[in-house]
């Protein structure tokens, strides 16, 4: 959400205060998908169902056809944003498939319980620069003592090397990463941050 921020100060401040809502685009109900299912696995399903994306699966279509706008429209009047096109839905499956067959994933999160007390979907409050932000993290470990001591982050991609290359410039994954590590009001060389990246071409990063 960083970008939102820099992108119109005065709408993130309402949607901070729940006071606006973003449209949903189809890669954000896609990644909404596949985290709630991933986070459900990796918790054993111990995740709140408020989390679960309301979200309707719909015939596909194509709306460069005129049947694909008529059909979206109908669509939109229905169900608003929460829908997603079975391809779509399709799509976030295999990735679910991905991340739950994964032996390094399986080793990283084995690793994370047994060493940490973990979190999900942890949304957090905090002022940077003078800025009221809110942030939602995906995974938040915390030590003996119940400091954060590391965050994790979930992203999916097509392009693994895209991602690393420009993805994390072109929509400010690398402020994200500075938000999320100091929006607690702690130290930032305190915080370890991680990126846990699936791509169906490439695999796991």
């Amino acid at each position: 959400m960083i970008g939102r921020l820099l992108e119109n100060d005065v709408l993130f401040s309402l949607w901070v205060k729940g006071e606006h809502k973003y449209p949903k685009t189809e890669q954000m109900k896609i990644g909404s998908l596949v985290h709630y299912n991933f986070f459900s696995w990796m918790s054993a399903g111990n995740i709140s169902d408020n989390e679960k994306p309301n979200l309707t699966f719909v015939d596909n279509f194509d709306r460069r056809t005129k049947a694909g706008k008529e059909y979206y429209k109908d669509v939109v009047e229905t169900f608003g944003d929460d829908f997603l096109r079975k391809g779509d839905a399709e799509t976030a499956q295999r990735y679910i498939d991905l991340l739950t067959s994964d032996r390094f994933v399986k080793e990283y999160v084995d690793a994370l319980k047994d060493s940490f007390a973990i979190s999900y979907e942890e949304t957090t409050t905090g002022i940077i620069n003078g800025t009221k932000c809110k942030a939602k993290r995906d995974i938040v470990c915390r030590n003996i003592d119940n400091a954060i001591v590391l965050v994790v982050d979930f992203k999916t991609t097509s392009d693994i090397a895209r991602f690393e290359k420009r993805s994390v410039w072109d929509y400010g994954y690398d402020r994200q990463y500075s938000m999320y590590k100091g929006i607690d009001g702690k130290p930032q060389n305190e915080v370890a941050f991680d990126f846990l990246t699936a791509s169906e071409k490439d695999g796991i990063v």
